[in-house]
């Protein structure tokens, strides 16, 4: 899928597991899917979890469309050198930000609605 242009991810939450063993095998299947596992406990774990899950992913693409970086939208920052980028969100449909131009010594930020 992502070859295709789709970013899709499997990320799966554990509520009130009590086995090791099925935790592996959900966070291997997460892992395989390009996602991650997250485990809850409670009520609260849960949402959080559910929040986590459902985190936005972005690549940046450099000049000649090579993937340089990848994060989470209100993420942490990614560290580029200077130049010009491309910014693909991972939405259905994708939102691609055609220009991010980066300059050494100054922090980017991008937005977009």
């Amino acid at each position: 899928m992502i070859s295709e242009g789709y970013d899709v991810r499997l990320n799966i939450i554990g509520f009130a597991l009590d086995d090791p063993i099925l935790e592996q095998i959900f966070s291997a299947w997460a892992q395989l899917g390009g996602g991650e596992y997250f485990s809850a406990a409670d009520k609260a774990g849960f949402d959080q979890a559910v929040g986590q899950a459902l985190q936005v992913h972005y690549t940046v693409l450099d000049a000649v469309g090579q993937e340089v970086a990848q994060g989470q939208v209100d993420g942490e920052p990614v560290a580029l050198p200077p130049g010009n980028y491309r910014v693909r969100v991972g939405l259905v449909p994708e939102l691609m930000l055609e220009e991010a131009q980066v300059v050494s010594g100054q922090t980017t930020a991008v937005e977009m609605d």
